[in-house]
C-alpha cells in the first residue's frame, strides 16, 4: 500500500496545478527555477517545494504549426492514423510504425514530407509486426519485430540495416527495450522478465518488481542487475489460477534512457531517480507535492469511463459488449490509496524529461513539466482542451487529431519558451 505524508482535497491540487490562486500567471517566475541541491550518502538531490509547478515559467504551443500532416479520405497513402509508437528524432523529425502499411514512415517536420521505409515479410531486412522504437544516435532506430521473433535496426534514409535473432541471445525474447546509455560503449538497457512465482500465490496487494538488465549486441545473453517496483497491483484467484491486474488510479512506472544511465518514475510520489547501469542510484529531482486520496466517488468516476472506453472498443470491432460485466469486472479490481502524483514520463533527445500531469478520467485539457537533466524546472504548459501530445520532443511536441469523418491528422508544434 502507498504511505502517504498529508493528503489534500484533489479539487485543491488541480487548481494549484493549473495556475490558479497564487500559482496564477503573474506570479510565475521568468526563467527556470532553480532546485536546492543537497547530498544524501552520495546521492545528489535536487529539491523543489510544493509551489513550484505553479511558480514555473509558462511554456505555450506556437499557433503556428512547424508542419501538418493530414490524411485524406481519397488518398491512402496519407493517411497517418495507424502511426504507433511515435517518437522525436534528435533531427526534430517524427518517425514511428505504420501499422496498416507495415512500413517506418518518418515525417520530416522541416520539409512536410513524409518518408516510407521497409517492406513486410520474414525475409532478411523485411519487418513483421514492429514494436516500440527507441531512438539511437544519427537518428536510427532499433525495434522489436516480434512477428518474426527478431530485433531490427534500421535508419530513417536506408531502412532496415541489421536484425538480431532472438533465439540467439538468452534472455532477449521476453525483454523490453528502454534504450541505449549515453556512454557510447553500446550498452542497451531492458527490462527482464523476473522469476517464477516460488510455493503458494500471493493474495491482495503487492508491489511486484521490474526487473532491469544489460546487453549489449554481440553478447550472447541479457544480464538482469537489478530490481525496481512497479506501483501497486492485486492478486486475484480465478479458477485453479491467478492473475495480477493493476489497481484503479494506481500509480505506475515510468522508464527510460537518461544521459549515461537511465529514469525511473514511480509515480507514487514526484520524484524524478537516475540510475547507472549497475544499479546505483545517482540522484533525484524531487517536488514536495502533498499527496491525494483516492475516495469511492473518484474510483466509480474511473470504473464508468474505462467501461465506457471498452464498450466502444468492441463495438467498433464489430464485437457484443456487456458494459453490466465489463463494470463488473473493472470494479472488483479495487482501488490504490493515493493518487500518482504524476501521469507518463518522457525524455527528449536532448534529456529533457516532460512530466505529464496524472489526468483523471473524463477530464479534458492536459499539464506537463519540462525538467532538465540538473533538476531545474524549465516550464509548464498548460493546455486546457484536447489530448496529450503523441511525442514530446527538445523543443517540440506532435499532437493527434482527429476530423468528424475519424480521419486523424498529425500537427508539430513548437514549444515557446524553452
Amino acid at each position: 500500500m502507498i504511505q502517504t505524508r498529508s493528503a489534500i482535497p484533489l479539487t485543491l491540487l488541480l487548481a494549484a496545478c493549473s495556475g490558479s490562486g497564487a500559482g496564477s500567471d503573474g506570479a510565475r517566475a521568468s526563467a527556470p527555477l532553480q532546485p536546492t541541491v543537497h547530498d544524501s550518502s552520495g546521492v545528489t538531490i535536487y529539491e523543489h517545494p510544493a509551489d513550484a509547478l505553479a511558480r514555473a515559467p509558462l511554456l505555450t504551443l506556437d499557433s503556428t504549426p512547424l508542419a501538418v500532416f493530414a490524411g485524406d479520405l481519397n488518398d491512402p497513402s496519407l493517411d497517418v492514423s495507424a502511426l504507433t509508437w511515435p517518437i522525436f528524432l534528435e533531427s526534430g523529425d517524427l518517425a514511428g510504425y505504420d501499422r496498416q502499411a507495415r512500413q517506418i514512415l518518418v515525417l520530416r517536420a522541416a520539409t512536410g514530407a513524409r518518408v516510407r521505409r521497409g517492406r513486410a515479410g520474414s525475409g532478411p531486412l523485411e519487418i513483421g509486426f514492429a514494436g516500440p522504437f527507441v531512438a539511437l544516435q544519427d537518428d536510427s532506430l532499433i525495434f522489436d519485430d516480434f512477428q518474426n521473433d527478431r530485433w531490427a535496426i534500421a535508419h530513417p534514409d536506408t531502412g532496415v540495416v541489421r536484425t538480431i535473432a532472438k533465439n540467439a541471445v538468452e534472455g532477449l525474447r521476453s525483454s523490453r527495450l528502454i534504450g541505449r546509455d549515453g556512454g557510447g560503449d553500446g550498452t542497451y538497457l531492458l527490462t527482464v522478465p523476473g522469476q517464477a512465482l516460488q510455493g503458494p500465490p500471493p493474495t491482495g496487494r503487492v508491489n511486484s518488481p521490474q526487473y532491469i538488465g544489460t546487453w549489449v549486441i554481440g553478447d550472447d545473453s541479457v544480464h538482469a542487475r537489478f530490481s525496481v517496483p512497479t506501483g501497486p497491483r492485486v492478486w486475484v484467484k480465478i479458477g485453479d489460477g491467478i492473475a495480477q491486474y493493476r489497481l484503479g488510479l494506481a500509480p505506475s512506472t515510468s522508464l527510460g534512457r537518461w544521459g549515461d544511465g537511465f529514469l525511473v518514475a514511480r509515480g507514487e510520489r514526484w520524484t524524478l531517480e537516475r540510475w547507472d547501469t549497475g544499479g546505483r542510484l545517482q540522484s533525484e529531482v524531487r517536488l514536495d507535492r502533498p499527496s491525494v486520496l483516492v475516495d469511492d466517488a473518484m474510483f466509480e468516476r474511473s470504473v464508468q469511463s474505462e467501461t465506457d472506453e471498452m464498450v466502444r472498443a468492441f463495438v467498433a470491432a464489430g464485437r457484443p459488449a456487456n458494459a453490466d460485466s465489463i463494470l463488473v469486472a473493472i470494479r472488483s479490481r479495487g482501488y490504490a490509496d493515493t493518487l500518482a502524483a504524476h501521469g507518463s514520463v518522457f525524455v527528449s533527445p536532448n534529456g529533457t524529461i516532460w512530466v505529464t500531469d496524472f489526468i483523471m478520467p473524463g477530464d479534458s485539457g492536459w499539464a506537463a513539466t519540462a525538467v532538465a537533466r540538473d533538476g531545474r524546472i524549465l516550464g509548464r504548459i498548460i493546455e486546457p482542451n484536447g489530448k496529450l501530445p503523441i511525442a514530446w520532443g527538445d523543443d517540440r511536441v506532435a499532437i493527434e487529431t482527429e476530423d468528424a469523418l475519424g480521419i486523424a491528422t498529425i500537427t508539430i508544434r513548437k514549444v515557446r519558451g524553452l
